[in-house]
């Protein structure tokens, strides 16, 4: 008994932590966090979650250390969120060579989870690289885990109207409306390039 009341109290405070941080409330989080590992000093995902928090307060080199602990310990089930968020934070950080290592190793370790591709091809399409993202969007369509697959219809369709592939970028904007209609990123690039269709048909 007293083994599960340790697990309750420590699931609890990683409650307490994580509600806090997707809250935004990122300074509760991170005091949470602290009083988990003060008392669960080996619980691998409370310190995977402390340097998520970290990096959103921008405190990139504390982040990179505790990221690199939990990576050093997590289970080989956690490890792709890992790899997901030393991705997030060498963006972050603007070092995009690393996020893109980082994030290709999330996807190698989980290559059916929608995030993983849809990161990765957001920070490809940044770069310029739009075969590469569009490549990455495409494969974000076919993963049967996530629940992104609207915002992958979106970033596809933001990739196709970069490169002026203008009816096949409004055939994702629809998609991604049909999956989520209030989408309102989505209405709006729908109505930028149903103007620009428009725009280009009088011209001709």
């Amino acid at each position: 008994m007293p083994q599960v009341a340790s697990v309750n109290k420590r699931d609890t405070l990683y409650r307490k932590a994580f509600d806090a941080w997707s809250s935004g409330e990122y300074a509760y989080a991170l005091e949470q966090s602290r009083e988990l590992l003060r008392e669960f000093d080996d619980f691998d995902v409370g310190c995977l979650l402390q340097g998520i928090i970290l990096y959103e307060l921008a405190r990139y080199e504390e982040s990179e250390q505790v990221l690199h602990q939990a990576v050093r310990s997590l289970s080989l089930e956690h490890l792709d969120h890992a790899y997901h968020h030393l991705g997030h934070l060498y963006e972050a950080r603007g070092d995009h060579d690393s996020a893109e290592k980082w994030y290709r190793k999330a996807a190698e370790l989980n290559p059916n989870h929608t995030w993983r591709y849809v990161f990765l091809g957001g920070l490809l399409a940044k770069r310029g690289d739009f075969s590469g993202a569009e490549a990455c969007h495409r494969k974000a369509i076919q993963c049967s885990s996530g629940d992104v697959l609207d915002e992958a219809y979106l970033n596809l369709g933001l990739v196709l109207r970069a490169q002026e592939r203008y009816k096949e970028a409004l055939a994702c904007f629809e998609k991604a409306l049909e999956l989520t209609p209030d989408y309102r990123k989505a209405i709006t690039a729908k109505s930028d390039i149903e103007k620009a269709i428009a725009y280009l048909q009088v011209e001709a």
